[in-house]
């Protein structure tokens, strides 16, 4: 009987734990700049730290104005020792305004997320 009680309780738990690592998911967990923020100086690029490494053909991040109107992007890339950030650099310094960068990101476990930050460049 006690065999019997011991080997669900491992079998329970075995499940349990691969119930949590199926669910993983890379999530944003910072931003610069950080989401919401008004700087008083456009930035030189914007950078998203996730959770998790990403896989770097299969994701992305784009920057848009407020009117919807993409910004040109000189560079986007995955970096990091870990490949968990991704990062996007203007071609031209961001006007004052209201900006979007959204992303969409597959990572390295096999999960896409997607999202998006706001901040504000200043007059």
């Amino acid at each position: 009987m006690r065999n019997a009680i011991f080997s669900a309780l491992v079998v329970s738990s075995t499940c349990l734990g691969l119930a949590a690592t199926a669910s993983a998911h890379a999530r944003l967990v910072q931003s610069d700049p950080a989401n919401g923020a008004s700087l008083h100086a456009a930035p030189p690029i914007v950078t998203l730290s996730f959770s998790e490494g990403l896989e770097p053909a299969f994701s992305h991040v784009t920057l848009a104005n407020g009117s919807g109107d993409a910004a040109p992007l000189r560079e986007r890339k995955v970096a990091g020792d870990d490949g968990s950030l991704l990062t996007a650099v203007p071609l031209a310094p961001l006007s004052a305004g209201a900006y979007e960068a959204r992303w969409d990101v597959l990572s390295k476990d096999g999960h896409k997320t997607s999202g998006a930050i706001t901040f504000t460049v200043e007059p």
